[in-house]
């Protein structure tokens, strides 16, 4: 299969809609990166973030489930309805530790914020 190098990044380009839920996630991850850099200081602010970037993965999840297997990014990645039970199941796994931990007085929140984002983020590409 020899393709060209238009062919090659229409490829890329139709895989990135149902990439959504892990650049919401990286976004996420971003943004706690970078409140943390302004040195803000509000832990509400931290589980807000944490929290509305698992639930807009969620969502996006819901929303882009595949009706057919699909190969992304040149068959590098691939998404059918099995992965997309799981990224739910780690998202709602995700977001029942953030509410447990939420509770608890940590020192080490956005850290903890930020590792959690990441390991959902790394499930998801499993």
């Amino acid at each position: 299969m020899n393709l060209s190098l238009a062919d090659k990044l229409q490829w890329v380009t139709d895989s990135i809609t149902l990439l959504l839920p892990e650049l919401v996630l990286a976004a996420g991850i971003v943004v706690l990166l970078i409140t943390t850099l302004a040195r803000v200081k509000s832990k509400a602010a931290w589980i807000s973030i944490t929290v509305f970037s698992l639930l807009c993965s969620a969502f996006l999840v819901v929303s882009h489930w595949p009706a057919e297997p699909t190969p992304l990014l040149l068959n590098m990645l691939r998404t059918d309805d099995f992965s997309a039970a799981f990224k739910l199941l780690f998202l709602a796994g995700a977001l029942l530790t953030m509410v447990m931990f939420a509770s608890a007085e940590s020192e080490y929140l956005m850290e903890w914020c930020v590792m959690l984002l990441s390991l959902t983020l790394g499930a998801h590409l499993l």
